[in-house]
């Protein structure tokens, strides 16, 4: 079915052109146009007619790749699988990052229309001219391949049209104490009995994440054989789970800290806190209201079980519960005059102290936890390990005597 519809433009009429077909599911889809393939306006009715039957063609041939899904529908069912498969922050994070950074034009597009230049587009134009940067784009990217991948999995689609496009970001950077930085962070904590002393030096003689310690329990502790055991982490978002990426790790009990933790329970005893943890799928009920969303029944929700976990290792500060160590860290370093690092740097600290003293470094990704060792080499920037003495072992000398006359210098008069 074909329309034609006149208008003016700078005095003169032309035609604009409108071709409508229903597809597979009985949705009508419609195309316009308003030049010739060679883009010209449209100015008589045989032209119309022409560009009728090649916009028919071209929408007859995407009907054809139709899978039954646009965009925004399929979004949305594979967010269900998302929510199933990973924490709460990372399905919140696939909901709100795509519903912000993937243009709006996309979400009536068939999902089998999609093509290589469509995503193309989206990363390297339509991000960055929204203020996204190479980190949005590189995060954006991997979200909207797992999307289109999931579509493959079920079958919806032949291949993933985001397959192959690569963002690369800058360079890993990080920012870590040096050692007598260090020192001087755990001596003016002690000195000034600042009440997350315990929680640096816990950070710093570990490199355990933020997470790990907060859930950290004397139960965890092998005194015996000096070893933590890291079987789960707490977050505000997903409240107690399993450690970064489901990796259970143990690590060794530094006898220095070991001494200062038994001194520390001797003195203030053991913590206790109510946590929480998400339960299991289930269906909401009609008119259910979770947080602050009213479910219209039938919809997979998990509620939060309060969890009471005692024999905690660290004190339980209203700056930590609420998630402003990092700030309060910062404030520290600048008081008394050392680099101003956040909460977590104290891992990077802890990670480039076991490289420049010579620990190895598969050591030290099983201490940490990490699962490639490039991520490791990372932190090698961040500490001199790579080059101190790398020069000492040359097998050529410089002579002492002078240059013969008769050899030219390459430098020049």
């Amino acid at each position: 079915m074909a329309s034609f519809i006149t208008y003016e433009y700078e005095g003169k009429k032309y035609l604009k052109v409108k071709v409508k077909k229903r597809d597979k599911n009985g949705k009508q889809r419609a195309k316009t146009g308003v030049f010739t393939k060679s883009g010209k306006r449209i100015s008589t009715q045989n032209i119309a007619s022409q560009v009728a039957s090649e916009l028919l063609q071209q929408l007859e041939y995407e009907l054809n790749l139709s899978v039954g899904y646009t965009w925004k529908t399929w979004h949305q069912e594979a967010l269900k699988q998302i929510k199933r498969q990973y924490l709460h922050g990372t399905s919140e994070s696939y909901d709100s990052r795509l519903l912000k950074w993937v243009d709006p034009e996309w979400n009536d597009k068939d999902l089998g229309s999609f093509s290589n230049a469509d995503i193309h587009s989206l990363i390297f134009k339509y991000i960055p001219e929204k203020g996204g940067k190479e980190w949005t784009q590189k995060n954006i990217c991997k979200k909207v391949h797992r999307v289109f991948e999931m579509a493959v999995e079920k079958g919806l689609l032949a291949r993933n049209p985001a397959k192959g496009i690569k963002v690369y970001v800058p360079e890993f950077t990080a920012t870590a104490l040096r050692d007598d930085e260090m020192v001087k962070l755990f001596n003016e904590g002690r000195r000034r009995n600042h009440p997350m002393y315990p929680h640096w030096i816990a950070a710093g003689i570990t490199g355990m994440r933020n997470g790990e310690l907060y859930i950290l329990s004397w139960d965890n502790i092998n005194l015996k054989h000096n070893l933590i055991e890291v079987n789960l982490q707490f977050t505000k978002k997903d409240g107690i789970h399993l450690p970064k990426k489901k990796r259970v790790r143990t690590i060794e009990l530094n006898p220095m800290l070991k001494k200062f933790l038994l001194e520390f329970r001797e003195k203030h005893g053991t913590f206790k806190e109510e946590m929480w943890q998400w339960g299991q799928w289930r269906k909401a009920r009609a008119g259910e209201v979770i947080g602050k969303k009213v479910y219209h029944g039938g919809e997979m929700v998990r509620d939060k079980i309060p969890v009471i976990r005692d024999n905690l290792v660290l004190p339980r500060l209203n700056e930590w519960k609420n998630g402003m160590q990092a700030e309060v860290l910062r404030r520290f370093c600048v008081s008394i005059g050392i680099t101003s690092v956040k909460f977590h740097d104290l891992r990077a600290s802890f990670i480039t102290n076991l490289l420049e003293n010579g620990t190895g470094i598969s050591k030290v990704m099983k201490q940490v936890g990490h699962s490639k060792m490039a991520t490791t080499d990372q932190y090698n920037r961040l500490s001199v390990v790579n080059v101190r003495g790398a020069t000492e072992r040359t097998s050529f000398e410089i002579p002492d005597e002078e240059v013969p006359d008769n050899v030219v210098s390459i430098f020049g008069a």
